[in-house]
């Protein structure tokens, strides 16, 4: 985790999100809750996909349905293929553009 992003999370968690402020106004305690909703989701799906997927339990799979060809021809291809891993890499650029908005606020 960069230094940027780092700093955020940290002014993120020092808010105190139930403050008088941030319920005065209607809109803005609407933005403040869906805000608070996009980060408590993105927290899950983080620790969600952290570790690698559980293997498929095409053994069992074979069990439950009629056609065992199916599922043989489906372990078969998951078995042979072997696609490239996608990865997002944040620019530089646009990380200093994110960090100054987040010290001009």
């Amino acid at each position: 985790m960069n230094s940027a992003i780092r700093r955020s999370a940290q002014r993120l968690s020092s808010v105190d999100w139930s403050s008088p402020v941030f319920k005065g106004d209607h809109e803005l305690s609407a933005l403040v809750a869906g805000f608070r909703a996009w980060t408590a989701q993105a927290d899950t799906m983080a620790e969600k996909f952290a570790a690698p997927p559980t293997p498929i339990d095409f053994a069992s799979a074979k069990k439950s349905v009629r056609d065992v060809a199916l599922v043989e021809g489906l372990e078969k291809m998951y078995n042979s293929s072997s696609p490239p891993a996608l990865t997002y890499e944040w620019s530089k650029d646009d990380q200093a553009k994110k960090s100054q908005l987040i010290e001009d606020a």
